[in-house]
């Protein structure tokens, strides 16, 4: 009985002979059905992308499965913070740059400040900040805690109305 096993995100898939065929993108975890399931893209199919990122223009596509509850209505942004570069799955939700004139420049919310708590929920990432705040409805109070410089800081900031 032969068994296979499922291979890891950003590993090749090779013939016996160790020719390239594809390599093995990201798993999805179905976590209800208590399985989890790899794809893999075809060489052919990554040329271009390859191509891309080796010259300095490749942008990565929205992938609309990031969202499962569906389209975010809120984003940092939207309060005046801009995050970090979300670069790994894990990015720490550190505040970069704060928006002159926006609600948390009022609040008192500042560069490098890092958000752990919004409305009691852990913010484990980047990531994760935006798919709570991606949940809000417009008129919340919403409570933040931010570590600056080893103290807790809170603020209260309301969610903004989006615009229609």
């Amino acid at each position: 009985m032969h068994h296979q096993q499922s291979g890891a995100g950003g590993g090749v898939l090779v013939t016996r002979d160790g020719r390239l065929l594809a390599m093995i993108g990201r798993s999805c975890a179905k976590r209800a059905e208590q399985h989890l399931d790899n794809y893999a893209m075809p060489l052919p199919d990554l040329k271009t992308p390859i191509q891309d990122i080796i010259a300095g223009k490749y942008t990565p596509p929205v992938n609309p499965l990031e969202t499962p509850d569906g389209p975010r209505r809120h984003k940092p942004v939207d309060f005046g913070l801009v995050m970090i570069p979300d670069v790994v799955p894990r990015t720490p939700a550190y505040v970069e740059e704060v928006v002159v004139g926006s609600p948390a420049a009022s609040a008192g919310i500042k560069t490098d400040d890092l958000v752990l708590f919004v409305n009691g929920e852990l913010i484990q990432s980047c990531r994760h900040l935006n798919e709570v705040l991606g949940k809000l409805e417009d008129g919340t109070a919403v409570d933040w805690y931010f570590r600056r410089e080893g103290k807790l800081q809170t603020v209260k900031l309301t969610v903004p109305k989006k615009p229609e």
